[in-house]
C-alpha cells in the first residue's frame, strides 16, 4: 500500500479573502433594498412628495427583479447558463 500525501486544506488566505468579499457583496446587494424602507420619510421629504412615490419605486424594483429572474431562468434553459450569466 502506497503512502499518499493528505489533501491540502481549502482554508488559505485566498479562500478567506474570497469568502469575505462574497459576504460584503451579498450584504450590499440584499441590504440596499431594505435601506429604502428605513429611509422612506427622508427620501420623500427630499423629493417634496408623499411617501407613496419612493415606495412605488421600491415596489417596481422588486417586481422587475422577480420578472427579470423568471425571464433569465427561462433564457438560461433555452440557450444555457453561460451566455446568460455573461450578458
Amino acid at each position: 500500500m502506497a503512502i499518499t500525501k493528505p489533501a491540502d486544506s481549502i482554508e488559505s488566505r485566498t479562500s478567506w479573502l474570497v469568502a469575505i468579499t462574497a459576504v460584503l457583496i451579498l450584504s450590499v446587494s440584499f441590504g440596499a433594498p431594505i435601506v429604502v424602507v428605513v429611509a422612506l420619510r427622508p427620501i420623500a421629504a427630499a423629493l417634496g412628495d408623499a411617501r407613496e412615490i419612493p415606495a412605488l419605486a421600491s415596489s417596481l424594483t422588486y417586481l422587475g427583479a422577480g420578472l427579470g429572474g423568471m425571464l433569465m431562468g427561462w433564457l438560461a434553459g433555452r440557450i444555457g447558463t453561460r451566455p446568460v450569466a455573461i450578458t
